[in-house]
């Protein structure tokens, strides 16, 4: 029967028999939901109950059924290089008495995001011995307590200066990584641990993390009875990836590469982020230029060569102080919005977003296949300029709707 009220209403089917003493049971077949939030007091038969002697079959007197509440994407940010060292932590020495939060003042919106990443350049130890490099870092652990406090969850350590401290140093980083509940793709106590991919699970999603350095050091190569980093030079690069690909719903791959100082990424990028995509990988994040690259939306992959500097002291250029985070939005396994946020350090080298933020917007496939940027973004060129006015019917749709 279908019962009907001002809410909503419900059709219910059932069949009557008897039990071994002959009294009527009634069986509940199947109660079909046609619409949300109703009230019911009683349910009659489909028939006169005189006609088949049935009982009436009563239901609680509301029955609430709630609606599907609409799911809310994951929010991931991605950052470049975080290195809290030499000068950095002179400032923050002097200018904050050691608190490292000051460095952190104006990005609490990064507490928002599900999962927060980042190249951490260097050890964060109080262990080992300087091995004598041009440039050796080697942070306070306490920096962790305070990236763990902005949401940051996933740190690459495969890069350059894992070893500035030698071995001891890498391994005390590790452990206190693991205290402090944050993942470390690229590095691990061995080589399997080293290759084997990190998971973050998130509405039950996989989110998979590897890193590879492209720029040593090879001495810190993780082996199968020694700590170390992975290489991009691993003779099993692609089975590593094609393995976290199957283990993953959405993979990721950092890499540290590149030339230094360089606006955009030479041949040897591409190749390994054409090799990333091929065995799997949905989106590729770089560091070690210290300046933006491109970052390139394609075949619904994305590619950040360079997020830039984060926080790093390399104060004698505008491209050093900037950097871009990178936020995703992820809905069913799904990029549908990137968002890029402009960053710059101040001379304490407190990173600040600047006023500018362009958004693009993926449930549109057609608007964009390619999407590439280059640093300073606060000026649109008269090229760019006439490229948005050729969006703006798509554009002006999307407002609309």
């Amino acid at each position: 029967m279908l019962m009907d009220d001002a809410k909503g209403s419900i059709a219910i089917s059932y069949r009557a028999s008897y039990d071994s003493n002959g009294h009527e049971v009634v069986n509940l077949v199947e109660i079909d939901v046609l619409a949300f939030d109703f009230i019911v007091d009683t349910v009659e038969p489909f028939c006169p109950v005189e006609d088949f002697a049935l009982p009436i079959i009563t239901v609680p007197k509301r029955i609430i059924i709630e609606e599907e509440v609409e799911k809310k994407p994951i929010r991931i940010f991605l950052v470049g290089d975080i290195m809290l060292d030499r000068g950095v932590r002179y400032s923050v020495k002097n200018n904050a008495g050691g608190n490292y939060e000051f460095l952190f003042s104006e990005l609490d919106w990064l507490k928002e995001a599900d999962i927060v990443f980042g190249n951490l350049e260097g050890p964060a130890s109080d262990k080992g011995r300087d091995l004598g490099n041009l440039y050796s870092f080697r942070m306070e652990p306490k920096v962790l307590d305070v990236l763990v406090d902005y949401g940051f969850n996933v740190l690459s350590v495969a890069n350059n200066h894992a070893g500035d401290w030698g071995r001891e140093a890498f391994i005390d980083t590790l452990e206190r990584l693991d205290d402090k509940g944050i993942i470390y793709p690229g590095g691990g106590k061995n080589y399997d641990l080293a290759r084997q991919v990190q998971i973050i699970e998130i509405e039950d999603i996989k989110f998979g993390w590897l890193g590879f350095s492209d720029v040593g050091p090879n001495w810190l190569r993780a082996t199968e009875n020694s700590s170390g980093i992975l290489l991009a030079s691993d003779p099993n690069f692609t089975n590593i990836i094609e393995q976290a690909s199957k283990e993953s719903d959405f993979l990721f791959v950092s890499f540290h590469f590149g030339d230094e100082y360089q606006t955009s990424a030479n041949q040897r990028q591409r190749f390994l982020v054409e090799q990333a995509f091929s065995a799997g990988a949905q989106v590729v994040v770089g560091h070690h230029p210290h300046v933006v690259q491109e970052i390139i939306w394609q075949d619904n992959q994305l590619i950040a060569y360079s997020l830039g500097n984060f926080i790093f002291d390399q104060y004698f250029s505008k491209e050093t102080m900037s950097s871009i985070v990178l936020e995703l939005l992820i809905l069913d396994g799904e990029i549908i919005e990137i968002t890029e946020h402009y960053l710059k350090q101040n001379k304490e080298y407190r990173a600040e977003k600047i006023g500018q933020e362009r958004i693009f917007s993926l449930s549109n496939r057609d608007i964009s296949d390619s999407i590439t940027n280059k640093w300073p973004r606060n000026i649109l060129s008269l090229q760019s300029f006439s490229s948005l006015l050729s969006l703006w019917p798509f554009l002006a749709f999307i407002i609309v709707q």
